[in-house]
Order: C-alpha cells, then sequence, then structure tokens
C-alpha cells in the first residue's frame, strides 16, 4: 500500500480566456517575464525541499513499456520486471552520444549477423520508436518462429537508449549483461547466452593479436571495480568488439574519443553532486553503478535493495533524514 496521503493539490479556475495568439501575445504583454521564470522558479521550490526539509532526490525512472510485444517472452532468470503493460507521461530523447552508439551498435550487428547466422532483434519500450530486424541474408521469413525455422534469433528488450551507452562503455558482452540487464534492468535478451555469443569476438578471430588491453579498453576498465576486474567469469578482450569493427584508425579514433567524453561527463556529474552537497536516494547514484553490479556478482540482485540502498528504497516519496 502507498500508505498516508502526503500531498493534495487543488485548482479551480473562474475564467476561461480561447487560446488564440492575439490572448497569448495580450498575457505576455502583462506579465512579459513570467514565462522565463517559470525554471528558475522550480529551481528554487526544489532546493528549499532538499535542503532545508532535507528530501533526497529520485533519479527519473523510465516509464513502464507501452508495447504489446514487451509480454514477458525472455528466458527463466531474465524475466522482463513483473510490472503491468502501461504507459508514461514521456520517454527521454536519444542524446547525441546515445545515436553515436546506437549507429556502432547497428553497424557491428550488420556485419555480425552475417557471421553468426543468427537474427537480431531489438524491441524498444517506446512506442514512437520503431523496432529493428538485423538478419543475415537468406535467413527464413521473419513470420516463422523458431521452431519453424530451425534458426536462432535474439531479442533485445530496452527501456531506455541507454542500451547502446551501456554497450559501448562495458569491455565485454558479460560485463554488458551483468550491467544492463541484471543490475540496472535497462535492457532485457531473450536468451543470455545468445546475447554474450553475439556481442563477443571469438579468441580466434586476432589470432596475432597482443593480450594486452588497447587504449580503449583501459578507459572502459578504470571505473570497474577490481573484484570484477579480476573475476574469470567475466574475460575482458583486448580489443572491444564496437572498436573492431573499424577498418581505418580515424573509427577507431573517434570511438576511443567518445568513449572519453561520457567518462568525462560522468566525473562532471559526480563532482557536481560533490560541490552542491545534493543528495539522492541511496542506491540510485549513477556512478555508483559498477558498485552495485559488483555487489550483484558476488551476492545476488537482492543485495541492491538490503545492504546499499537499506530499507529507503521501498518507500513511496523522498526521504527525510532527521
Amino acid at each position: 500500500m502507498p500508505g498516508p496521503l502526503k500531498l493534495t493539490a487543488l485548482l479551480r479556475p473562474v475564467a476561461a480566456t480561447p487560446l488564440e495568439t492575439t490572448a497569448v501575445l495580450l498575457a505576455l504583454m502583462k506579465a512579459p517575464f513570467a514565462l522565463f521564470l517559470s525554471f528558475p522558479r522550480i529551481i528554487y521550490q526544489a532546493s528549499v525541499l532538499h535542503y532545508k526539509k532535507r528530501l533526497d532526490a529520485f533519479i527519473r525512472p523510465e516509464p513502464y513499456p507501452a508495447s504489446a510485444e514487451w509480454k514477458n517472452e525472455t528466458e527463466p532468470g531474465h524475466a522482463i520486471n513483473d510490472t503491468p503493460l502501461s504507459g508514461g507521461i514521456k520517454w527521454q530523447g536519444e542524446g547525441l552520444l546515445e545515436r553515436f552508439a546506437r549507429k556502432h551498435v547497428e553497424m557491428f550487428l550488420r556485419a555480425r549477423v552475417e557471421e553468426t547466422r543468427i537474427r537480431v532483434i531489438l524491441v524498444p519500450a517506446n512506442p514512437s520508436t520503431p523496432r529493428k530486424t538485423f538478419s543475415p541474408r537468406n535467413f527464413p521469413d521473419a513470420n516463422q518462429t523458431n521452431n519453424e525455422s530451425h534458426e536462432p534469433s535474439l531479442t533485445i528488450y530496452y527501456l531506455s537508449p541507454r542500451l547502446f551507452t551501456t554497450l559501448l562503455l562495458s569491455p565485454s558482452a558479460p560485463h554488458a549483461l551483468l550491467l544492463g540487464c541484471t543490475t540496472e534492468r535497462i535492457f532485457f535478451p531473450s536468451s543470455a547466452d545468445l546475447f554474450v555469443y553475439v556481442f563477443s569476438r571469438p579468441p580466434e578471430y586476432h589470432p596475432r593479436q597482443s593480450r594486452k588491453l588497447n587504449l580503449g579498453q583501459r578507459m572502459r576498465t578504470r571505473r570497474i571495480p577490481t573484484s570484477l576486474l579480476a573475476s574469470p567469469d567475466l574475460p575482458i578482450p583486448p580489443i572491444h568488439p564496437l572498436d573492431d569493427i573499424h577498418t581505418m584508425a580515424i573509427g577507431v579514433i573517434t570511438n576511443i574519443m567518445v568513449v572519453w567524453i561520457i567518462l568525462v561527463i560522468e566525473r562532471i556529474e559526480t563532482w557536481l553532486f560533490d560541490t552542491f552537497n545534493a543528495r539522492l536516494v541511496p542506491g540510485q547514484e549513477p556512478w555508483r553503478q559498477w558498485e552495485r553490479a559488483a555487489a550483484v556478482h558476488l551476492r545476488g540482485r537482492d543485495v541492491i535493495s538490503s545492504d546499499m540502498a537499506g530499507d529507503v528504497q521501498t518507500q513511496i516519496g523522498s526521504v527525510r533524514r532527521e
């Protein structure tokens, strides 16, 4: 149960004006700065709630999936969240860096499906974003089921474009699965084994390749706890598969620059929260996602709510700190 009512807000209009150009211009002439003061007023009220009232902030959640394709079609252990299908007020738009990562993932999948003969289907939760299918040449008709075609198929359901930056920033496919699916739960593959197979390169792909991590991989591993780097279950390839799709040096350099920019932005975000003494609900800090992943890898996903978030994460509303 959500508990006792916390706030009731009522608005009773006593007059109405037709929404016409003349009426809008007249209203702006009467209060020319009102339009530009909305955001500063919101920031002021938020600061009062956060600093004076001691209310912690929640990270903006992703809306629940609204597509009928999001029925529980995944294998045991990787089931989509138990909440019923519903919608949301607004899905976050795709940022420039997320768009860059998505294009690289799509470029990788177009080549990878030919190598593996596995069809890959990306199903977004946002109904305004079309699903995408990557099929190898001469693949059986998409309307056939896997049992009829006897061809493997991987479906990835994702809540957010963060799927693509997670794939770009994770040093390996098992790391991406641990972080994005098991821990943060922003995407759900129909098969974990197929996901790892598709987004990994076999060791013999580069038989003369050095075992030393290249620059991009060293950058990706800097923010990952040692326990994950040392885990035999999470091997790290010397070259990231999304770096390996480039045949020219300029493509590799661009990829590494984007990884560096994302990491710098994350560092700036952490610095801003520390500088302004801003607090998030424990267990939701974006800069601690790999720490949460390490805890999940060691002791299971329930550790997020028990050890790191405590009892506060199960409460409704922000947390008052006495």
